[in-house]
Parts: structure tokens; C-alpha cells; sequence
């Protein structure tokens, strides 16, 4: 009897994504000089600096209250502690993997406190990706002349249909789902039935979005997440004395954003130092410049999630300890 083969297309996958990311690395790195980027990142202002840091710390704050939001909507209160860490331990994996498993990760770290909610948590990091997508649509449409049409011209339909789908999934998504169920009830099967159940607790936990005080409040908090990561660059032009405005700072917001999307490798240092300096090319910045304001970005936003996900995943696998459920078992 032959021995199951294993499936290699997933490591044929990752192992493609991650020597694309260390292309865009070779990339942006070519023409450092790393003397004369020292040199910028050690005179830049230390209170502007500092900002910076403030400003990355709170929308970190902001998304960990709105994802907190989210779940207490969808019938899973949990205290913004435990909210906090499974938050911040999803973007430590998020970091560390050359794949997006901190979503399942911080899924699972709900789970162990609210099991029977998959459904339910599941459909806030959904719906937290969809409206964040949404806001990159719109912000693209500010900085659109800058953008590289190739980019421009699936990002714009990309935002445009994901705000359509939000609208048909609040009006008539549970009327379409109800009369398509009905189809399904002459197959048998418990994959059917388990499938079925999911989606009926899915539409159950999504009534909250016709509630236009909530989606308002949730809508108003990425809303203010965007704007702090949006400040979050126009604070760092000032802290290393590089004379751009508001489209610029725009601009670096998009395009990271974008380069981030498909978690290319580790850290995504390549991606992120790439679409960083791609977007301050249309402003004449300096190559070195550009290279220093990429290097000391990417530390900012990198460093408190991860440091914070690593003491959340330690604080979670600490010998003796209990979850909430298991004190009332």
C-alpha cells in the first residue's frame, strides 16, 4: 500500500509569494546607502517622532474598540482585555506569517472563551476586512492621479462592489438566502444541514448593520482609523523635515495598504518598503529619503502590535491557566 502523497502546491504557493517579496526587497534597497540613511533617521525631531508613535498606538486602540463593538453587536460581550489580546495576537501572526492566519488565530482565541460563536466572530473580521476594503476604494479615489492605472483600475470596482454587496447583504440578503435555503432541503447530507445552520447563524448575528445607529458608530470609528493612519504619515514627513502635505501622506497610506494585502513574507518588509518609496516617487522625494522614511514607517507600525501579540500569546498559554468558561465548569 503507497503512502498518501502530500499536497505541495501550498508550500509551491507560499514559497513563490515569499521570493516575490524579497524581489520588492532587492528592489527598494538597491541604491541605499545605509550611512547617509542612519545619518536622517538619528537627526529626525524627536517630538514629532513621538506623535507618530502616539498616533500609531491609537488606532491600534481604535480598531481593538471597534472590533469590540462589532462582537458585542453580534451577541458576544467580551471584556476589551481579552478583545485586546486576541486582536493583537492576530497581527502578531499576521507579522510573523507569510500568510494571513492571524484572523484564525485570534478566531480561535475567542472561541476558547465563547465556543458555538464561530459563526458570529467570523462574520466581524468578515465585515472589519470588507469596510476597511471599502475605505481604500474611497481614499484611492482622492489620490486616483497618482495612482499607476494598472492599480486604479481594479481597486476603484473592487471598492465600488464591496460597498454594493454591504447594501444587498443588509436589505435582501435574508430573503435571498431564506428562498435559496428552501432549495436546499431535498438534499440530504449533514455537510448540507451544517452548512445551512452556519449561514442561517451568520444573517441571525448580521441583523445589527440595518441598525443605522450601530453601523454608524462602527462606520465613525474606521473612519477615525483611517484619518489616525492617515496623520500617522504626515506626522513622520515632519519628524524627518520632508516638506509634503495631505496627498502625500494619502498616497503612502494607499499604497502600503495595497502592497500589504497579499502578506507576501514575513514582516512584509519588501512590499512595504516597496509601495512606501513607489508612492513618494511622484513627489521628487530623495532616493535615501525615501528609503529612511520606509525603514522607520515600517518599525512604527510594526514593533507595538508585535510586541504587544507576543506578550498576548504568552499571557494565553500561561501553565495552569483558565479560560472564563472553565471557572464556571
Amino acid at each position: 500500500m503507497t503512502p498518501p502523497q502530500k499536497n505541495i502546491w501550498p508550500y509551491v504557493f507560499t514559497s513563490v509569494k515569499v521570493a516575490v517579496g524579497l524581489v520588492l526587497l532587492w528592489f527598494s534597497l538597491q541604491q541605499a546607502q545605509w550611512a547617509r540613511i542612519a545619518e536622517s533617521i538619528t537627526q529626525v525631531n524627536m517630538l514629532w517622532l513621538a506623535l507618530t508613535f502616539f498616533y500609531v498606538l491609537c488606532g491600534l486602540a481604535l480598531k481593538v474598540w471597534r472590533w469590540a463593538r462589532m462582537l458585542r453587536y453580534v451577541g458576544v460581550p467580551l471584556p476589551v482585555s481579552l478583545t485586546s489580546q486576541a486582536f493583537l495576537a492576530g497581527q502578531a501572526l499576521n507579522i510573523l506569517l507569510p500568510a494571513r492566519g492571524g484572523e484564525w488565530g485570534r478566531l480561535g482565541l475567542i472561541l476558547a472563551e465563547q465556543s458555538g460563536k464561530s459563526a458570529e466572530v467570523g462574520m466581524t473580521i468578515v465585515l472589519e476586512k470588507v469596510i476597511d476594503l471599502a475605505m481604500l476604494g474611497i481614499c484611492a479615489t482622492f489620490v486616483s492621479v497618482y495612482l499607476p492605472s494598472d492599480i486604479l483600475y481594479w481597486l476603484l470596482p473592487i471598492g465600488g462592489l464591496l460597498i454594493f454587496l454591504m447594501f444587498v447583504f443588509t436589505l435582501w440578503g435574508e430573503m435571498m438566502w431564506n428562498r435559496f435555503k428552501n432549495h436546499l432541503e431535498y438534499i440530504r447530507g449533514s455537510g448540507i444541514k451544517k452548512v445551512v445552520e452556519f449561514t442561517d447563524q451568520v444573517f441571525i448575528a448580521g441583523k445589527w448593520i440595518r441598525n443605522t445607529k450601530q453601523t454608524g458608530y462602527i462606520f465613525f470609528i474606521t473612519l477615525l482609523v483611517w484619518l489616525i493612519m492617515w496623520g500617522t504619515n504626515l506626522t513622520l514627513f515632519r519628524a524627518m523635515g520632508i516638506s509634503l502635505g495631505a496627498e502625500a501622506a494619502l498616497l503612502v497610506l494607499v499604497l502600503v495598504y495595497i502592497g500589504m494585502l497579499p502578506a507576501l513574507m514575513p514582516g512584509n518588509i519588501g512590499p512595504f518598503y516597496f509601495f512606501a518609496q513607489l508612492a513618494l516617487r511622484p513627489f521628487q522625494v530623495g532616493d535615501q529619503e525615501a528609503v529612511a522614511y520606509s525603514v522607520l514607517l515600517h518599525a512604527l507600525v510594526t514593533l507595538p502590535p508585535l510586541v504587544g501579540g507576543g506578550i498576548s500569546l504568552l499571557l494565553s498559554r500561561r501553565p495552569g491557566k483558565k479560560t472564563r468558561r472553565e471557572h464556571y465548569e
